[in-house]
């Protein structure tokens, strides 16, 4: 039996995080492009080895990542790590919050997928241009848009932003700082041979944010709720994609007393989940009585969960990832069976991440309607014939659903 010593294994590859010395370049239109390739965007693929093409990736999203920040910080959004009070030292989750929360009179809050960076939608999108693929342009959009009077407000007030963080939850004590799976992976290790480090649910998870569910109730217990980083009086708008739009609902069908007078509209892209979520004792609710929201023979325990169902019904739509066939974005298509809301065509039809990138206009022009007619604004529910819509795809939010990263390899 042969064995080898640690110090004749392959090294683990390394790469600068700096683009230029990666070889790339940004060109005039905002895009990735080879230096001695003009015309090339970036290429994952430089070796037979995963893991050489995997580090090389990550060093080019950890320049990504600084360049969207640096975008979003010249937005005036500012970086806020949780728990409140923690210093860039301590383990913490960062967050985006914009300077006017405390004084906005309404204010959209974004729950990204469970697999991205922070302020990222989606990296394949970038092959169109970095803004194209993170928060830059929807911020640049939402900010600049005024707060329509209402019926309790006499004139235009501000719009606020959150940007939460569910991706990265996991907290390096060797780089300090919060990543995602697919940077923790990455991460130098003794040799090309050896495996990752394992995660260590006390020293590498930050207290408030173990999980998904943790972090988005943090976000509404110890920001949206505390007066000293937000108005107690703004309304809140959401955009909840993928795998979060479930954790979202969750917290919200168990604590709709506390949030129903300020939570006025919620957009999903791509959402993963199903519409017993919507009542938290669901199990003692028949079929045909989800299907109805004004069925009378709820007990009263289940009338919260009511009342929450018929909000996502009036007051919610989603953008869906289609094919076969593709519908276009903003056209009516199948859902309302399973989400409990209306459903629209996002336009993409291959990755649920590049929903977001490619239906963020439209679910901002749908809030700033929904804004401007104030509470006499209700989505009129409809049908679409399954006959002339896509099937649904096997797998999806299924008890077996893996939520680990389906584009990784790709930018």
């Amino acid at each position: 039996m042969f064995r080898r010593l640690s110090n004749s294994l392959p090294p683990d590859p390394a790469f600068p995080d700096d683009i230029e010395k990666l070889g790339y370049f940004i060109n005039d239109h905002d895009q990735i492009r080879m230096i001695s390739e003009p015309k090339s965007g970036f290429k994952y693929v430089i070796s037979k080895n995963d893991r050489v093409n995997d580090n090389h990736k990550e060093a080019m999203n950890a320049c990504i990542r600084r360049i969207v920040l640096s975008r979003l910080h010249d937005l005036s959004l500012q970086t806020l790590p949780l728990p409140f009070g923690s210093t860039p030292e301590q383990p913490h989750i960062p967050i985006l919050t914009s300077p006017n929360l405390p004084r906005a009179s309404r204010i959209i809050l974004v729950l990204g997928d469970t697999v991205q960076d922070l302020g990222i939608f989606a990296y394949r999108m970038m092959v169109q241009s970095i803004n194209t693929g993170c928060a830059v342009d929807f911020a640049q959009d939402a900010l600049s848009t005024p707060s329509p009077a209402d019926s309790n407000t006499v004139s235009e007030g501000e719009v606020g932003m959150v940007i939460g963080n569910p991706g990265q939850l996991i907290w390096s004590n060797i780089e300090r700082c919060a990543m995602t799976h697919a940077t923790w992976r990455t991460l130098p290790r003794k040799s090309a041979m050896h495996p990752p480090a394992t995660i260590d649910q006390n020293r590498n998870r930050v207290p408030g944010h173990e999980t998904v569910e943790a972090h988005v109730s943090s976000i509404f217990e110890q920001v949206l709720s505390s007066p000293q980083l937000a108005n107690p009086n703004a309304k809140i708008s959401v955009i909840a994609l993928e795998v979060t739009a479930r954790v979202l609902v969750q917290y919200l069908a168990s604590n709709w007393t506390k949030w129903s007078g300020r939570v006025e509209a919620i957009v999903f892209g791509d959402p993963y989940y199903y519409i017993s979520d919507l009542y938290p004792d669901a199990q003692s609710i028949s079929l045909e009585s989800l299907s109805d929201t004004t069925d009378k023979s709820h007990s009263s325990s289940s009338s919260m969960s009511s009342s929450f169902a018929e909000f996502i019904s009036k007051r919610s739509r989603a953008y869906r990832m289609t094919r076969d066939p593709v519908v276009d974005l903003g056209e009516p298509c199948l859902g309302r069976e399973i989400y409990g809301c209306n459903c629209y065509g996002s336009g993409e039809e291959h990755y649920s991440e590049c929903t977001m990138p490619r239906a963020w206009q439209a679910m901002l022009n749908w809030l700033k309607l929904v804004w401007t007619l104030g509470d006499g604004f209700q989505e009129v529910p409809y049908q679409v014939e399954p006959e002339h819509e896509e099937q649904v795809l096997d797998g999806w939010g299924s008890e077996d659903f893996d939520d680990s990263d389906e584009a990784e390899k790709a930018l």
